[in-house]
């Protein structure tokens, strides 16, 4: 895997959709959603991962989400709305909230989840959501 260190961070997330997605809230597939309790946890996560060579590992300040979590919450479809990804939205927002810290790291299959997740288990995290073609898998 070729290493690509923030390259999404150009992206808005609220813009992030991808086919599979409940047309109108942040649903980024084939990536791992990560907070952390703070942004030194954070950024040493991300350096073990860019370590590692992972292939693409975006940080994103507790302020970036909730702006585009709160943009979200703000503009989200019926469809949405009628989904569990708004929940985690809403979810997302509270953690950002309470100050926590985030990576979005790309992980398309599940050696690549495996591999992600066993450098993320070295230290605390409070959440970890890998977002599939339909459905949101919470990790651990």
């Amino acid at each position: 895997m070729r290493t690509h260190t923030d390259a999404l961070q150009g992206d808005k997330l609220h813009d992030m959709q991808e086919d599979g997605s409940d047309w109108g809230n942040f649903f980024p597939r084939h990536h791992i959603l990560i907070a952390f309790e703070s942004q030194e946890q954070a950024g040493i996560t991300h350096d073990a991962l860019t370590r590692a060579r992972v292939e693409s590992v975006r940080s994103i300040s507790d302020q970036e989400m909730i702006s585009a979590s709160q943009h979200g919450l703000d503009t989200a479809g019926l469809v949405a709305a009628m989904g569990s990804s708004l929940r985690m939205v809403e979810l997302h927002n509270k953690l950002a909230r309470e100050g926590c810290h985030f990576l979005l790291v790309k992980a398309e299959s599940d050696d690549d989840t495996d591999r992600v997740m066993d450098i993320v288990r070295q230290r605390p995290f409070r959440l970890a959501q890998k977002y599939h073609r339909f459905i949101i898998q919470t990790l651990h």
